[in-house]
């Protein structure tokens, strides 16, 4: 997600390049401890390799099917509970104090347009009917955007922000981070509930891509 919204084309070789600089990582933390903490005599190491063999169509079925109930087991258990936790932060409390009265200013939008839309001829009130539509969620969107920001997991985010600022994260993006120690497949669907509020179903991908553009997080922050 973040690769092909920060990197476009070459996302692929972003994503490469950081399992490339993970195995050197890897190789130089080794090196380092093997030098400071974990000096010592070098235990040796011998482990027996079995034949290679063609695999069987019955062994391959076993180790799929062992595979796919670990997963579900983690889809229906830890990343199941973790979103549950996470809708419940970041809906509650119910009762939140807005900036600004938004269903009043809604309203007032609505009667404005519709009041010009009766006047209209057809081709000039569908473009009004869409203006108004426009307007509407652009208010509906910031005001879900400060009930989220209000929220439990809100006040978490802004407790969270100072840490991850360095890395040029935002309270949205340091809260779907500390999710990701629950589970890595939670990262995405936390940034979900917290950047793309009020998309439409279909529209969630794109409004999540948009959205972290505009959040003020660099290609480097994503990286």
């Amino acid at each position: 997600l973040l690769a092909g919204t920060f990197f476009g084309g070459r996302a692929g070789n972003a994503i490469f390049s950081i399992y490339v600089l993970g195995i050197l990582l890897a190789i130089l933390m080794g090196r380092l401890f093997r030098s400071t903490v974990l000096r010592g005599k070098v235990a040796p190491f011998v482990m027996e390799l079995p034949p290679y063999r063609a695999p069987m169509l019955r062994g391959l079925m076993i180790h799929m099917w062992d595979r796919s109930k670990i997963f579900l087991k983690k889809m229906g258990g830890i990343i199941l509970i973790g979103s549950l936790v996470v809708w419940f932060l970041s809906s509650f409390p119910r009762e939140v104090q807005f900036s600004k009265n938004y269903d009043s200013e809604i309203a007032a939008v609505s009667a404005r347009y519709n009041a010009s839309v009766a006047e209209m001829p057809g081709p000039l009130r569908e473009d009004l009917l869409r203006e108004r539509d426009q307007a509407v969620s652009v208010l509906e969107a910031e005001k879900a955007k400060e009930e989220v920001e209000r929220s439990f997991i809100g006040h978490l985010g802004k407790i969270l922000e100072p840490v991850f600022a360095p890395l040029g994260m935002d309270w949205r993006a340091s809260v779907a981070v500390l999710s990701g120690f629950v589970a890595n497949e939670m990262v995405v669907s936390t940034m979900g509930v917290l950047y793309a509020v009020g998309a439409e179903e279909g529209e969630k991908i794109e409004a999540l891509k948009l959205a972290l553009e505009k959040s003020g997080m660099t290609a480097l922050s994503a990286y």
